[in-house]
């Protein structure tokens, strides 16, 4: 695997998918350029939490690095780091062969096989491309690789012969022909090697590189996929409402990855304290659930309960939405009944109230508030937006100083009168039980009188829909 910096936030899910469904011990590569003493950290803590995987780090010494420095990449606006799939076999050089894996990735079934598979006297082992499945349903060919392109493959999985690459200097070659081709190419090293290796490829099952497009255009079951591939810019980090759409039979693949991701960080324990998220279901109108849901699914805070208030039943189209994610969340829980009901069924050390029309903004919404939190403070709420959707206008305050503030005396009074929703407040868990032992109920201001200490995140973290009848 070829690794830097900024992809070390999305390593836990393939290495979980990893761990989890290997049948034998696996070594993982991690080859990199430079890596900061925090990243590198971070790859060992993650190593000694697995069972049957390896993290092994492989600096790229200055004389590999040197085939590829020079590789304009101006047109293929990618980092540099997409070529170290060429040197893999200058950097590896007491292996004979290796399955590579781009990190955006989950593997779902056992490699064995795959690493089994002859390659017949070919350089390398890889699944054709996306780009050759459009051109097969739209009819056309590549206008880069015409006829050669009905073989073209995607470099995100390869079975490489190491030992035949050394013998032919691939790397060179490769590195050579990326730095005569820079100005023509579009997918970066992938056409390169789609161009050097054409005719000494084996072309392998699709299960073992199996891109959305597949997912969605195909009716392969995904627990008969072996790799899923989150090619592509729409990534499963990426909240499918607010930031991109997602087709709704991709979603199931999106959400498999966040459940990888989500164990590993359990078992990671880098968020220990559940956050119970109280979510108010009545008001909320079809179409906007599932974009307050992403807004909580795709926060790196992922330690979370997700408890649905109602207290005159779900809607079918929520229940429908429900019923498909519960299998990939299974923290979620439906509540008939009161907010105060809601919160003595929670589990969380937190309880987060919020409506389920509204979203948040920011996808560290919850780790700011937690860490507001665990200074000593019982009640901590942020500023927010307000959308007014029949008028189209959004409203905010002008220069937030993105600052958080222990309120003063004064403060924390006017808070208890001024704040007349529950939505936006996270509190500790014995503040709100004690509340609802005493009275039954639970207000915004009976939370502020009874917290001694309380906390104001001066930033929009979330954004409050109003007048939504259009």
């Amino acid at each position: 695997m070829g690794f830097d910096d900024g992809l070390i936030l999305h390593l836990e899910a393939l290495v979980h998918s990893l761990d989890k469904n290997t049948d034998t011990p696996i070594d993982l590569y991690i080859i990199y350029a430079s890596l900061t003493a925090e990243s590198i950290s971070r790859v060992k803590f993650i190593n000694d939490k697995l069972e049957a995987v390896t993290l092994i780090l492989r600096p790229i010494p200055k004389e590999s690095r040197q085939f590829i420095e020079n590789i304009n990449m101006d047109k293929a606006r990618l980092p540099i780091g997409t070529y170290f799939r060429i040197i893999v076999p200058e950097v590896l050089t007491d292996l004979e062969r290796v399955i590579y894996l781009d990190t955006d990735m989950v593997v779902n079934a056992s490699l064995t096989p795959l690493w089994q598979t002859p390659l017949e006297g070919n350089f390398i082992g890889a699944c054709e491309d996306r780009l050759v499945f459009y051109h097969r349903r739209v009819n056309a060919e590549s206008v880069l690789f015409g006829k050669q392109g009905e073989r073209y493959f995607n470099a995100g999985m390869m079975l490489m012969d190491l030992k035949l690459m050394r013998q032919y200097s691939t790397s060179f070659y490769s590195a050579q022909l990326a730095l005569d081709t820079a100005d023509v190419i579009k997918y970066a090293d992938q056409d390169v090697q789609n161009l050097y290796f054409y005719g000494a490829n084996k072309q392998i099952d699709l299960t073992y590189n199996y891109g959305l497009e597949y997912v969605q255009y195909t009716d392969r079951p995904l627990s008969e996929v072996a790799i899923i591939h989150y090619y592509g810019w729409k990534k499963p980090w990426m909240n499918m409402v607010t930031e991109t759409f997602m087709h709704p039979s991709r979603r199931p693949a999106m959400h498999l990855y966040r459940q990888y991701h989500n164990e590993m960080k359990a078992i990671l324990g880098d968020n220990p304290d559940v956050i119970s998220v109280i979510l108010a279901a009545d008001q909320a109108q079809s179409g906007e659930f599932e974009r307050c849901f992403e807004g909580f699914l795709t926060q790196t805070y992922t330690n979370l309960e997700l408890l649905i208030v109602t207290a005159k039943g779900l809607t079918s189209d929520l229940q429908t939405y429900l019923k498909t994610i519960k299998p990939y969340y299974p923290n979620i829980k439906v509540v008939t009944g009161t907010m105060a009901q809601a919160v003595k069924q929670s589990q969380g050390s937190y309880l987060y109230f919020f409506n389920l029309d509204d979203l948040l903004s920011e996808k560290t919404a919850l780790a700011q508030l937690v860490a507001a939190c665990q200074q000593g403070v019982q009640v901590v709420y942020s500023g927010y937006q307000r959308l007014d959707l029949q008028k189209k206008v959004i409203y905010w305050q002008k220069h937030r100083s993105n600052e958080v503030r222990a309120l003063s005396l004064a403060e924390h009074q006017k808070a208890a009168t001024e704040l007349t929703s529950l939505a936006g407040l996270l509190v500790t868990k014995d503040v709100a039980a004690e509340i609802v032992r005493q009275s039954g109920g639970i207000t915004s201001a009976g939370l502020l009188k009874a917290a001694t200490k309380a906390a104001f995140v001066d930033r929009d973290l979330w954004i409050q829909l109003v007048s939504r009848q259009i």
